[in-house]
Order: C-alpha cells, then structure tokens, then sequence
C-alpha cells in the first residue's frame, strides 16, 4: 500500500476518507429518494415524505448520524427497510442523544430537550490572578475561543439565555483582556449551574387547534 509511485483505484467509499461522508450522504439519498422520499428545499440534510397531501414523516442526516420521525406507514416504508440495507450502530426510540442534544418524547405526548451533560462535559476555565485590562496572552485567547465555540452551539439550540453573553464575549477576542478570559470562566460556571431543559407541548389533534391574532392597539 505505501510503495512508491502505486495507485490504489477504491471500488466503494471508505470511512476516514475527505468524501467519505459525501459518498455515503449520496447512498443514502439514493435509498431514500427510491422510497418516495423528498429533499426540503432549501435544505438538503432533510428529506420528507407526503401521502394524499399530508406530511407522514421525515428523516434528518448529519454525516452519519440519522434522525427519523413519522406514522406508522412511514415505519414500514422507510425506516424498516432502511435497517436491512444499512447497518446502524444503534436504533434508539423515544429516549436517545443526538448531536449532543438528550430528547425524549413523555408519556403525555410533550418533547423534551436538554444538552446538560454536553455542559457538564465543557472544561472549567481557569482564571488568571491579573489585572483585568491586561491583554490576555494567545493560550488565554484560545480559551476564550474554545469557550464561545461549544457555548455558541449550545445557545443555538436549548440555551437561548446565553446567547447575549456567548455574542458579546466573541465580538473582541482578538483584543481581549483577562476580564474578557473570567467573563468565560464566569459564563461556563453559569451554564453549569442553571441546568435547562426545554419542553415542546403536545398540542393534540389539529382539527382543535386556533389561530387568535392580537393587533396593536393604534393599528388603522
């Protein structure tokens, strides 16, 4: 394999390769598509599928990772089948992780999302005994950075609280000072110690559902 001046032409992807994810993204899109499914426009890392006009499921990839949700027919035109064609590490249903986000679908029909043991998992940052407008050194300054990279996700999707904190402390790292490297500090320790988990409440049958619009009240 590492003699000089050899080629080797793959007959299939390989995992670890630069498109390897393309490739198997293109598999599967493949498969899916053959079973009727539908690319979002807009968003290709999305597919769905309709019967007599109706949304009866859809199917979410990341690179590898899948998430699928849909009636009972979409089981058995989709996801069933998709388990003979590919091997999957594990199917997991109701209570499971995704993109480090905890989901679970209660028993009274709400969806509840937490990324508390990502946090959990986020380094604590040590604080400097400096002067706070001392200008923070290049490894302090990759702190910061690491901090605003994991919290910034985290913001994104189940902790809106922290979004101001999480811009304000990315919008200077290049000039930082050791204030800006304990306001990083401070913002994981916070994250850490106000643990949020977000619910999504089951609304019931459609056909119960109202629209009520308020107009403001100077409105002509």
């Amino acid at each position: 394999a590492n003699q000089e001046g050899m080629l080797w032409l793959l007959q299939k992807g390989a995992y670890g390769l630069m498109d390897g994810s393309r490739l198997f993204y293109l598999a599967f899109k493949e498969k899916l598509e053959k079973f009727g499914m539908k690319v979002l426009s807009g968003d290709s890392a999305i597919f769905t599928m309709h019967k007599n006009a109706k949304l009866i499921g859809l199917a979410c990839i990341h690179v590898d990772d899948i998430f699928m949700s849909g009636n009972e027919t979409f089981k058995q035109l989709v996801k069933n089948k998709l388990s003979t064609l590919f091997q999957f590490s594990k199917i997991e249903e109701r209570k499971f992780k995704y993109l480090g986000c905890e989901i679970e679908r209660l028993g009274n029909g709400d969806i509840a999302l937490n990324q508390n043991k990502y946090i959990e998992s986020i380094p604590d940052v040590s604080v400097p005994m400096k002067t706070n407008s001392l200008k923070a050194n290049e490894k302090e300054k990759k702190v910061i950075r690491s901090v605003v990279g994991e919290l910034l996700w985290v913001s994104l999707m189940t902790r809106p609280d922290l979004s101001f904190d999480v811009n304000k402390l990315s919008s200077n790292i290049s000039n930082a000072t050791i204030k800006e490297v304990k306001d990083a500090a401070r913002l994981v320790e916070k994250a850490k110690k106000e643990p949020i988990t977000l619910n999504f409440t089951h609304l019931g049958p459609k056909e119960d559902l109202k629209i009520r619009l308020f107009c403001d009240a100077s409105f002509n």
